[in-house]
């Protein structure tokens, strides 16, 4: 009899040590069947982005008040921030903001890949409706691009910037354009703008979308000097990038 209790206890026992066993590879089994597709389309959407970004950057270069002065500095840049969309609030309080990428030149001059951002400000001024406007800031320094890689970089505080001529559409209220500037920022807006839409806005990295990009965790340093394995669709963005400084 003790021993036939003993085998069912050990019986038991083995059945909920079963048990565990199946819970916990069924618990990792949803997890990697929910991750997959987050994954996929977070890649999708910082894909789409570059896309946008191309696209950005071809209607800004061909805008007719600020082209030709983008076209002429672009050579001279060592990298590039493009924002396809930069939202900006109603009424009398909103919020602006907007996701970009960060594009840097290696030492051999050439367009590296992509390192994705966010523009993040809140605004306190007269506006007139939502607005949505496609901005460009062109680095023109090593210790400007140096700045900006630092996470939550407050531009106009951590980093001058400099808000070049207005796009059609566009009105700006905030700083001087000089020469010799480190941050050259251009925009072409839809609707009219109370203000300067970069003004006090915080830059962010987004570390997700540079892991679903480049497809592993990866920082923005290392996009910038060129180590992060190479994703073949930002070919379209440097190409891009290369057409615009030789207009």
């Amino acid at each position: 009899m003790a021993g036939r209790r003993r085998l069912g206890r050990t019986q038991e026992l083995g059945y909920h040590q079963d048990m565990k066993t199946f819970i916990r590879l069924l618990a990792v089994a949803l997890l990697l069947g929910t991750a997959a597709p987050v994954a996929a389309a977070d890649r999708d959407a910082t894909e789409e982005l570059v896309l946008r970004a191309e696209t950005a950057i071809r209607r800004l270069v061909r805008d007719e008040n600020i082209g030709r002065q983008i076209t002429a500095r672009l050579p001279h840049a060592r990298a590039v921030m493009v924002f396809p969309s930069l939202y900006r609030g109603a009424f009398i309080i909103g919020g602006e903001g907007g996701d970009g990428v960060l594009v840097a030149r290696g030492p051999d001059g050439k367009w590296g890949g992509p390192a994705f951002v966010r523009l993040i400000s809140a605004s306190i001024g007269l506006q007139i409706g939502g607005q949505v406007a496609e901005a460009m800031l062109l680095v023109m320094t090593d210790s400007a691009l140096e700045a900006l890689l630092a996470d939550k970089v407050k531009l106009g505080a951590d980093v001058a910037v400099t808000v070049g001529p207005v796009g059609a559409g566009a009105a700006v209220g905030t700083s001087t354009a000089v020469q010799g500037a480190d941050v050259w920022a251009f925009s072409h807006a839809e609707g009219l703008f109370g203000g300067g839409a970069l003004g006090g806005g915080v830059l962010k990295q987004r570390e997700q979308s540079n892991t679903a990009y480049y497809g592993g965790a990866v920082g923005v340093r290392e996009i910038v000097a060129g180590t992060a394995r190479p994703n073949a669709q930002a070919d379209g963005l440097r190409a891009t990038l290369d057409d615009a400084g030789a207009r």
